[in-house]
């Protein structure tokens, strides 16, 4: 049954220097499917927080804030009421950035302050402004995430397991088919880059050992059209479709590829030909996980909107 949605329109103003810049929240939409609940949606050239936001690659949730880097400034997105603030400290830190070109390409937050990558360094930015350079590769970093007291890093080549303080402690060589094959996760790392080959699931075990599991291939999931693996949680593989962007699946680790287990309707994610050809395979749309629901943000036809829903 079609039902209209009531839309709640909070102003919009400038937080930084004084104001507040705030998303048009909504309330859940409700359909055939499971609920969603619409946390806001921003026409990103209009707002002077969200201007110039191209690709959503610098992104992570943090006790009920979502963080994006949108080029010299770190957006802080208030997931209660939608307001955008910028992180003044490490807004410096991006500032002083010596080349133009340089840019974050991963983010993570932690209690303490915020592990970023640019180009082949990994830095961590302490919630004070202290800044350290922890490790160095020859290669770009692809991608990286926490490891208990450690850090799993990626290059081309091969994946690192790495101290916080930076000392190598074992290396797993894994050369790549495609830079655009990580796949976001809780834990661990997760790796397809060919529908056709399988899943790869990377983690660290004791004694510092990296080890790898395998799923089934992406290609064998016949219930999704394109399917494209969003996000990895303890529990789901966090599947959309490619093309259209209008449903996200929820297909249990112990199923996959075979029966999805939820699904819920999303709307306005569906991108244009113009942003799928630029996108190069990494779609403008994000998902994680934190305490009892999933997030997602999406680019899509000049807006930014943020939703979450509860598996």
């Amino acid at each position: 049954m079609k039902k209209k949605i009531m839309f709640l329109f909070f102003s919009i103003c400038l937080f930084n220097r004084g104001f507040a810049n705030t998303l048009v929240n909504y309330q859940p939409f409700y359909g055939e499917m499971d609920t969603v609940r619409k946390i806001g949606d921003v026409v990103i050239a209009s707002n002077e927080l969200t201007k110039g936001l191209q690709d959503l690659d610098a992104f992570d949730v943090y006790n009920n804030t979502m963080y994006i880097v949108n080029k010299k400034r770190l957006l802080q997105i208030d997931l209660n009421n939608g307001a955008i603030t910028t992180n003044k400290t490490i807004n410096g830190f991006l500032a002083n950035l010596l080349m133009p070109n340089l840019y974050v390409s991963n983010l993570k937050v932690v209690n303490d302050g915020f592990w970023v990558t640019i180009l082949n360094n990994l830095y961590f930015i302490s919630t004070t402004g202290v800044v350290k350079k922890v490790y160095h590769t020859y290669r770009f970093f692809y991608t990286f995430n926490t490891a208990n007291d450690n850090l799993l890093v990626t290059t081309m080549d091969s994946v690192e397991l790495i101290s916080k303080s930076g000392k190598r402690l074992s290396v797993l060589q894994f050369p790549l088919t495609s830079g655009n094959g990580w796949i976001h996760s809780t834990t661990g790392l997760y790796y397809n880059a060919i529908e056709q080959d399988s899943i790869a699931a990377i983690e660290a075990t004791g004694k510092n050992v990296i080890s790898t599991k395998r799923y089934a291939p992406l290609a064998e999931m016949k219930t999704i059209k394109e399917p494209y693996v969003s996000y990895v949680s303890d529990k789901y593989f966090v599947v959309i479709p490619y093309a259209t962007r209008n449903v996200i699946s929820l297909v249990l680790k112990n199923d996959f590829p075979k029966r999805v287990y939820k699904s819920f309707s999303i709307k306005g994610c569906t991108p244009d030909h113009n942003q799928v050809e630029m996108e190069e395979d990494i779609p403008r749309f994000r998902t994680t996980y934190e305490g009892d629901r999933f997030f997602v943000a999406a680019i899509a036809r000049g807006h930014l909107r943020i939703f979450s829903f509860i598996p």
